[in-house]
C-alpha cells in the first residue's frame, strides 16, 4: 500500500511539470507570434520609404529632363513671387522651408507632376503614372545661381545652377520622401 501511495504523489507530480513545460512553450509560441508581427509590420513600413523614395528620385529625374531638354539659348529666369506652374524656376530662397513637411495640396499647386510633356509644357496622354504610390511625384526647380561669363557677352551668357527637389510618396500618403539634386546647365 505504501508503494501504491507514492506511484500516486509521482503521477501528480509529472501532470504539474507537463503543465509548467506546456504554459512555457505556450508563452515562447505567443512571443514568437507577435515578434513575427512586429518584424512584417517593421518590413512593410521599409518597404513604403523605399516605396516613396524611389518615387520621389523619379520625380528629381522627371524635372533634370526637363531642364536638360531646353535649349541652350533661352534660359528660363527665374521668378521671385508666386511661381505659376508653367514657369516652374524658382529663385533661391524663395519657396518656404520645410517643404517636405508640406501637404500635398501645396504640392499640387506649387510643383509640377509627371505627366508633363518636359519639351512642349503639354499634359501627355497615356501612362505616365507611378503605380502603388499615394500621391504622384512632384518636383521644384530653383536656380541655386548663375555664373555670367566675363568675356563681355550677353547678359544671359554662362553657366546656371538649379536644385531640384522631388516629393514621392509611398503606398501609404504618411510615407514621403523628399530628395535634392543639383544640375548645371550651360546658355550660350
Amino acid at each position: 500500500m505504501n508503494i501504491n501511495y507514492s506511484m500516486d504523489k509521482a503521477r501528480g507530480a509529472v501532470l504539474l511539470l507537463g503543465l509548467i513545460i506546456l504554459t512555457v512553450l505556450s508563452g515562447l509560441a505567443v512571443f514568437t507570434a507577435r515578434s513575427s508581427v512586429f518584424q512584417e509590420r517593421m518590413s512593410g513600413n521599409y518597404r513604403d520609404a523605399e516605396i516613396a523614395f524611389q518615387s520621389a528620385e523619379i520625380g528629381a529625374r522627371w524635372g533634370e529632363a526637363w531642364l536638360s531638354s531646353r535649349n541652350v539659348v533661352s534660359r528660363p529666369f527665374p521668378c521671385t513671387s508666386s511661381c505659376t506652374v508653367s514657369e516652374r524656376v524658382w529663385l533661391a530662397g524663395v519657396y518656404p522651408a520645410g517643404i517636405e513637411h508640406l501637404s500635398t495640396s501645396w504640392w499640387d499647386t506649387n510643383a509640377r507632376g509627371l505627366g508633363v510633356d518636359p519639351t512642349t509644357d503639354t499634359e501627355l496622354t497615356g501612362s505616365y503614372q507611378v503605380y502603388g504610390v499615394g500621391d504622384q511625384p512632384h518636383f521644384l526647380m530653383e536656380q541655386a545661381f548663375f555664373l555670367r561669363d566675363d568675356l563681355g557677352g550677353e547678359p544671359y551668357q554662362g553657366v546656371a545652377f538649379y536644385r531640384v527637389t522631388a516629393r514621392g510618396v509611398g503606398a501609404r500618403t504618411s510615407s514621403v520622401a523628399v530628395v535634392e539634386s543639383t544640375i548645371a546647365k550651360r546658355y550660350e
